[in-house]
C-alpha cells in the first residue's frame, strides 16, 4: 500500500473540509494516512487515489461518514479540565439561578444547557452530574441538556451511556462512580435518571443551526480550532443567537475570542474564563415572565393595551347657581304709637301688665324674654327711624289739670264730691269716676294739712 502523496493531501483536505469545515494542511499528512489506511484496507484500495474515486462513488455516503468520524478529534474524558465543571458549580449556576428566581417566581425554573461538540457524552454526562450535585431538588427546575456532534458513531455511544472501565477511570471521582453508573460486566452505563436530563443530536456546526431554541449556558470546548478564521467568526456569531441574553459561553483552556472582535465580553473567576453578550445586563427582563408547562417554550405577556378615558358625564339637573351674597338692608322702624299718659305707680297701687310689641307680618306678638334670675328686666328704648323727624314729646300734665279739663269738656258731673253719670258707666266712665276719687282725696288731703297748720 503506497504513501499518500502531497497532491492526495491537498485532495482530502479540500474534500474533508468541505464535509465536516475541519482545516487540515499540508503538514497534516500523516494524520491523514494514519486515519485513512484502515478504510483502504476495507475497500481494497492500493492507492488513496482509488480510494477518493470510491468515496465520491459511494450513493449511500457511507464511507463519507467513516472519513468523518476518522478525522474528527474524539478525544474526551469525564471533567476533562476541571476549570469549566469548578466555574458551573460556584458562580455560573448561582448567579443564573438568583436571575431566573426573579423571572420564574410560581413556576419550575427552565435551565437550557448545550454541549456543542460533545464526542461521546462524557461532557454532557459530567454536567448532569455537577447540576445534581448543586441543586439537589431537580423537581423545582425544567432541565434540558443537549450534545450534538457531527459524528454518527460517537452520538451513538453517547446516548446509549456506556463506557469502558479504561473510560470510567479517566476524570471520574471515585465518588460518583457507584452513585450515578450501573455495572453491567466490564461495563458501566450511566443511570436513567441522569440519562433523563440529555438528550443527543447530529450537527454540523458550520451548516445553518436547526430550530434548537435558546440556551442558558453552551460549552463549545476545542472544536473550533480547527476551524479557520472566517469559519470561526461565523459559528460564534451563529452561536451568540442562539443565547438567552444573560447566557454563558465556555471554551476550552488554550482558546480566546478576545482578539477576534466579536460582540463577547470576558469575566474571570478564580482561574476560570467565561463570557457573555455584552451589554446584557440591559436586556435581561425584571419583570416575572408567564412560564408554559415543562418541555414547552415560555409564552411571552400579552401586552395589555391602556384603559380610554371614560368621557365626560354631564349632569342632566343644572348646578346650583351661587347667588351673590346679599347687602346690609336698611332697617325701616315702625312710627312709634301716639305717647298715652302714664299713670303714676305710686298713686294707683296697681302694676300695670307689660306692654308688647308688633312686628309688621305677626300675627302674634312674640313672648318677652324672661329676665335673668335677681336681675331686674331693663326695657329698651324704641328704636326710630333716623330719616324720619323726632316727634317732640309733649310736656306731662298733671293729674288734676287733666281731670279739670275733662270736667270743663262736660264728659261728667260733679255733685258734692262725688262724679255721678247719667248713664251706666261703661269702661271710660268707671276709669273717670277712678281718676275723679283721686283728685278727691288729693284736695282732701290738702285741706287737712292747711287745717292743720
Amino acid at each position: 500500500m503506497k504513501k499518500i502523496t502531497d497532491e492526495e493531501v491537498k485532495v482530502f483536505s479540500r474534500y474533508i473540509y468541505e464535509i465536516s469545515g475541519i482545516v487540515l494542511d499540508k503538514s497534516k499528512g500523516y494524520l491523514l494516512e494514519t486515519r485513512l489506511r484502515p478504510l483502504m484496507r476495507d475497500t481494497n484500495a492500493e492507492t488513496f487515489s482509488d480510494f477518493f474515486y470510491q468515496v465520491k462513488a459511494d450513493p449511500s455516503d457511507r464511507l463519507k461518514h467513516k472519513i468523518i468520524d476518522a478525522i474528527s478529534t474524539n478525544e474526551t474524558f469525564f471533567f476533562r479540565d476541571s476549570t469549566p465543571f469548578d466555574l458551573l458549580r460556584n458562580k455560573i449556576l448561582p448567579d443564573l439561578i438568583d436571575r431566573r428566581r426573579q423571572q420564574y417566581k410560581s413556576a419550575p425554573i427552565p435551565l437550557r444547557i448545550w454541549s456543542a461538540a460533545c464526542s461521546t457524552g462524557q461532557e454532557v454526562y459530567s454536567i448532569a452530574i455537577t447540576l445534581k450535585e448543586v441543586l439537589h431538588n431537580l423537581n423545582a427546575y425544567n432541565i434540558s441538556i443537549l450534545g450534538s456532534d457531527i459524528s454518527d458513531k460517537v452520538i451513538a455511544q453517547a446516548s446509549y451511556g456506556k463506557y469502558s472501565r479504561f473510560e470510567m477511570e479517566r476524570g471520574l471521582p471515585s465518588q460518583y462512580l457507584h452513585k450515578y453508573f450501573n455495572q453491567i460486566g466490564n461495563e458501566w452505563r450511566i443511570k436513567d435518571e441522569i440519562r433523563a436530563m440529555a438528550q443527543f443530536n447530529k450537527m454540523n456546526l458550520l451548516h445553518p443551526f436547526p430550530a434548537i431554541g435558546a440556551f442558558d449556558i453552551i460549552f463549545c470546548r476545542n472544536v473550533a480550532i480547527y476551524f479557520s478564521q472566517p469559519d470561526r467568526q461565523k459559528l460564534f456569531n451563529k452561536i451568540s443567537n442562539v443565547m438567552e441574553p444573560d447566557g454563558i459561553l465556555l471554551l476550552g483552556g488554550s482558546e480566546s475570542l478576545s482578539s477576534m472582535g466579536f460582540a463577547f465580553e470576558s469575566n474571570t473567576y478564580l482561574r476560570g474564563i467565561f463570557y457573555q453578550k455584552k451589554g446584557w445586563e440591559k436586556r435581561v427582563p425584571p419583570s416575572p415572565v408567564s412560564v408554559t408547562p415543562a418541555g414547552r417554550p415560555a409564552i411571552p405577556p400579552l401586552k395589555r393595551a391602556a384603559p380610554k378615558p371614560k368621557p365626560a358625564t354631564v349632569p342632566t339637573t343644572p348646578a346650583p347657581v351661587k347667588q351673590p351674597a346679599p347687602g346690609p338692608v336698611p332697617v325701616v322702624s315702625p312710627p312709634p304709637p301716639p305717647a298715652k299718659p302714664a299713670t303714676p305707680l305710686r298713686e294707683t297701687g296697681v302694676v300695670p301688665e307689660a306692654r308688647e310689641k308688633t312686628t309688621p307680618g305677626q300675627a302674634f306678638p312674640s313672648p318677652p324674654p324672661p329676665a335673668a334670675a335677681g336681675k331686674k328686666a331693663i326695657r329698651k328704648p324704641q328704636s326710630h327711624d333716623p330719616a324720619e323727624p323726632r316727634q317732640k314729646q309733649q310736656p306731662k300734665k298733671s293729674l288734676l289739670s287733666t281731670l279739670q279739663r275733662k270736667k270743663s269738656a262736660g264728659t261728667s258731673q260733679y255733685t258734692g264730691g262725688k262724679t255721678d253719670f247719667a248713664a251706666p258707666e261703661t269702661g271710660k266712665e268707671a276709669k273717670s269716676s277712678l281718676l275723679d276719687r283721686i283728685a278727691n282725696r288729693q284736695n282732701d288731703k290738702k285741706n287737712n294739712e292747711k287745717g292743720e297748720r
